[in-house]
């Protein structure tokens, strides 16, 4: 099942449209398989570099906290970090699979599955790397883009719509709450005045 594990890695990151075509046909669970392979592999990476506090962002987090909280911490990160991106997984592949639908795809949720497992290797790969990480993670936006419209047989654009309306929705949202949060600050300390 793994057999071309690295082979797939490569081609999902430097060829995606032509790694998406070879596995329309392949079989959901092996897609599964390969998604909490590199989940794991992300998830102990990201806790070893929080651990050793290469990551500016965790160092000034962790700065005042004791070594074996932090230790505690790393390792509760790991396995939340596993257990929330496989849950995730699905909940992101239905939310995907209804803007597909919307937007005309007719290839069947399996497909969008498919897509959001291989579309992760750009970030799970090389995401846990601090500072630039999120680049991959960006990347691997293109790459689900890619294999959206590989795996439902939709239009570049129809597949951008449905991988980013989910994503400009959450964002305005976001906003909205930050908003009315800050609204309500303000009204409640009399600074409106």
């Amino acid at each position: 099942m793994l057999d071309d594990f690295p082979e797939k890695l490569k081609s999902f990151i430097l060829s995606p449209a032509e790694a998406f075509r070879k596995v329309k046909d392949g079989d959901t669970g092996e897609a599964l398989v390969y998604y909490v392979v590199l989940l794991v592999i992300y998830s102990v990476l990201s806790g070893i570099v929080n651990y050793f506090r290469i990551d500016p962002i965790m160092e000034a987090l962790y700065s005042t906290v004791p070594a074996g909280t932090v230790a505690i911490f790393d390792i509760m990160s790991i396995i939340y970090g596993i257990v929330g991106g496989i849950v995730g997984f699905f909940i992101i592949g239905i939310i995907i699979h209804l803007f597909v639908l919307i937007v005309g795809g007719k290839m069947g949720l399996e497909q969008t599955f498919k897509s959001v497992a291989y579309a992760s290797t750009p970030g799970f790969l090389l995401g846990w790397i601090p500072v630039i990480g999120i680049l991959f993670a960006l990347y691997g936006i293109i790459v689900q883009i890619i294999g959206i419209r590989e795996l439902q047989e939709v239009s570049t654009g129809r597949a951008t719509l449905a991988v980013m309306l989910p994503v400009i929705i959450l964002f305005g949202l976001i906003f909205i709450a930050i908003f009315f949060f800050l609204f309500a600050v303000v009204a409640a300390t009399g600074m409106a005045a």
